[in-house]
């Protein structure tokens, strides 16, 4: 995924916050405040570490479901 695409998913999403895994080992490892972080931040640290993204993530058409439950409940 390239950085145009991010933006796009994140965008049609909500913002990249809801696309963001805050509870992944690979965020806890940063020891920082999800707070802490600007979006231009996140999006950067999502392009250099996919795992840092809530899996399963699924385009359909206009909508982007984000997580288990909601591609479970689509």
């Amino acid at each position: 995924m390239n950085e145009g695409e991010l933006r796009e998913i994140a965008r049609r999403a909500g913002g990249v916050r809801l696309i963001f895994a805050f509870g992944s080992p690979a965020f806890k490892k940063l020891e920082r405040d999800p707070e802490g972080f600007s979006e231009e931040e996140l999006l950067a640290l999502a392009l250099s570490e996919p795992r840092l993204l809530r899996r399963p993530l699924l385009v359909d058409g206009d909508r982007v479901l984000v997580g288990g439950r909601a591609v479970r409940e689509a």
